[in-house]
């Protein structure tokens, strides 16, 4: 909070953009208006991830003493927490409008891969009801098990997720590939986990995508061209670049309680991290330097 003049430009990007997109929704709604409208509930959940606060109590707080004058009504937390969770199809529609800005649909390029969404540590994995649907995975990168799920994610080349799914954590990834090529993309640009000739040659012959991965040390295959190891070597970092950023947003420490819970809020901090990138191209910043948006 130590440029005022500067935090209110990203503050105004964020409240126009959503603002521009329920002005179009609402000329199709009928009924009574509602005391706290879906715009504010996703501006308070878009906040609430991009200052990277630990819930709907610490928002409100916070809320109060920084913002007040861009939010003089609030709601209470109990509320804030559930019309948040009944505005998921909403905010996923509204993700939507943000691609179709960027113009998704005519990119050709995706970078694709997972990573450990822990929902407890490992020692109380056996004690723990509340995830059913959890289980024991393993992160090759970091060489460490854990128990939870996977996010699967798509960006663009720009760092914007294109498409993410909650996974099951303990699949090979090679098995989650053909959900994580379905968007409109021609190359998908992957990691060693999702190498299976059979899946790649489907996709290629049935979909016209181009699915290209750094190759195992003991591959028996041509190799990839000059072109295809460029472009690993340009774009692949991109993904992980995102992966840190989102962790640097609590999304390996949501404190939620319920797979509902975690799907909120998973679902919530890729929302705000695609709303930081279009707030730092409005402002003429990286697109990536969603971290001290509103520090």
């Amino acid at each position: 909070m130590n440029n005022d003049n500067t935090h209110s430009g990203y503050l105004k990007a964020l409240l126009d953009v959503v603002d521009c997109f329920f002005k179009h929704r609402q000329k199709n709604q009928r009924g009574r208006p509602k005391k706290y409208s879906d715009a504010l509930i996703l501006k308070l959940m878009l906040l609430m991830h991009l200052c990277r606060l630990d819930g709907e109590t610490h928002l409100l707080r916070h809320v109060k003493r920084y913002y007040a004058k861009w939010f003089p009504l609030l709601p209470d937390q109990s509320r804030l927490w559930h019309r948040i969770r009944e505005l998921l199809p909403t905010a996923e529609a509204f993700r939507q409008h943000l691609l179709r800005i960027f113009g998704h649909l005519y990119e050709d390029i995706r970078i694709f891969d997972t990573m450990p969404l822990p929902v407890c540590p490992l020692e109380k994995a056996l004690r723990i009801s509340e995830f059913p649907e959890a289980d024991f995975g393993y992160c090759s990168s970091k060489k460490e098990y854990y128990f939870g799920f996977k996010l699967g994610l798509s960006i663009l080349p720009i760092g914007l997720p294109d498409v993410f799914e909650i996974l099951e954590a303990r699949p090979h990834d090679v098995n989650h590939l053909e959900t994580l090529v379905s968007s409109g993309g021609a190359l998908y640009l992957g990691d060693k986990g999702f190498i299976s000739e059979e899946k790649i040659s489907a996709l290629e012959k049935r979909d016209e995508k181009l699915v290209v991965t750094p190759l195992r040390e003991n591959h028996q295959t041509a190799g990839n061209t000059p072109l295809e190891d460029m472009l690993l070597w340009a774009f692949r970092p991109k993904i992980e670049a995102v992966f840190s950023i989102l962790t640097a947003m609590r999304i390996k420490k949501t404190g939620a309680k319920t797979t509902n819970g975690l799907l909120k809020r998973v679902y919530g901090i890729v929302l705000a991290f695609s709303v930081g990138v279009y707030i730092n191209v409005v402002c003429g910043r990286y697109p990536m330097e969603v971290i001290g948006l509103f520090g």
